[in-house]
């Protein structure tokens, strides 16, 4: 009666399977090419297992949480591209809340996740967009982590701030770079190239002193510094 405890699991598989065909026309009959043709076999498995505890302390309402997860998965491209991977994370969640009194509360939040990249970005083969354009995924992607963290102050339930703190590892996303075969062709691809650092605060305001009037006042500022993992990037920040 004091505390809540919960736990649990899940399992996840995932088979998907992609095939890009083109045909060259001779007379009426259509021929496949396979030097322009693809197919993509991804499959994936992951087992997970939380738990989480929650439990009232006068004034505090404390919770905490802890989920495990074990990934593997392989892609196998025609074009002969392969790749293996496996991992095992710990992705921990912390949450903690004080009353002060009736109109003041405060409170802070920790949480971890993961985030996987698309099939479309994992799937290596090349799609042309023009002569000299065309785009690919990238089978040797990885997931990347994010750590965020929240300290917020509310009055009268109307008014709140917010101090926030987020780290983005191995972030993947599109970039066009020079074809090393060719300089005159441009290539779309994917690449875990950017690590990402945000600091912020956001201010809160709800009014509603009239009763068919309801408005919101909200600002938020925030400094942003990506650190770039590929050399033909420049860094930022601001």
């Amino acid at each position: 009666k004091t505390f809540a405890f919960s736990f649990g699991g899940k399992l996840t598989f995932i088979n998907n399977h992609a095939s890009s065909d083109f045909f060259n026309r001779a007379a009426a009959v259509y021929i496949k090419d396979s030097s322009q043709s693809n197919s993509y076999r991804y499959e994936e498995q992951t087992q997970a297992l939380y738990a989480n505890f929650n439990k009232p302390i006068g004034k505090w309402s404390l919770q905490a949480g802890l989920r495990g997860e074990n990934s593997s998965g392989s892609g196998n491209s025609a074009t002969g591209q392969a790749i293996n991977y496996h991992y095992l994370e710990l992705f921990p969640t912390a949450f903690a809340s004080y009353s002060v009194n009736d109109k003041n509360n405060l409170s802070f939040s920790y949480g971890k996740r993961v985030n996987r990249p698309s099939f479309e970005y994992l799937d290596p083969f090349k799609w042309y967009i023009n002569k000299f354009f065309y785009a690919t995924g990238n089978p040797f992607l990885t997931p990347s982590f994010v750590h965020n963290a929240e300290v917020n102050y509310l009055y009268n339930s109307n008014f709140n701030i917010k101090l926030y703190f987020s780290k983005l590892i191995n972030g993947f996303g599109r970039i066009v770079v020079l074809d090393p075969d060719s300089v005159n062709v441009q290539k779309q691809t994917v690449e875990n190239y950017i690590n990402k650092t945000t600091y912020g605060v956001n201010l809160y305001q709800y009014y509603s002193k009239i009763k068919w009037l309801q408005t919101v006042i909200q600002l938020d500022f925030d400094y942003e510094k990506y650190v770039s993992k590929n050399s033909s990037f420049a860094s930022k920040d601001g």
